[in-house]
């Protein structure tokens, strides 16, 4: 039986997927089927933003309605901006992802990401780097 882990995509690791890039088959092959899978709804509003960019209004719209329906969107509460606060200031990280971790450290879950700024503290253990 394959254990379930707790995962949470980044901003970097979803458009890579959505690329079908190198990384994005990483990222594909990390994800089990019977994985918990979940994103920020930081993460969420930054993949707009960017497939808005790239692909137009109605395709991005597509795509973050089969992103909401395949992963759970984890909501920014008080202490997840409080735990992003001590984040800040342990890892000296932009606001976003402190808050992005933060997220992922409330469900216990593995961070995936490609982010040059994750890279840096990659020795966590609740980092993983594609």
């Amino acid at each position: 039986m394959v254990k379930i882990m707790s995962l949470m995509l980044d901003t970097y690791a979803i458009i890579e997927l959505f690329r079908g890039s190198d990384k994005g088959t990483k990222v594909k092959k990390l994800l089990g089927a019977d994985d918990d899978i979940s994103m920020s709804v930081l993460s969420l509003y930054e993949t707009g933003t960017v497939l808005e960019r790239d692909i137009g209004i109605k395709g991005t719209k597509k795509y973050l309605r089969s992103i909401q329906t395949y992963y759970d969107i984890i909501d920014i509460d008080k202490e997840i901006a409080l735990s992003a606060v001590k984040l800040r200031r342990d890892f000296k990280l932009p606001s976003i992802d402190c808050l992005i971790y933060a997220s992922s450290r409330s469900i216990n879950a593995k961070l995936i990401t490609g982010c040059n700024h994750f890279k840096e503290i990659s020795k966590q253990k609740d980092i993983i780097i594609i």
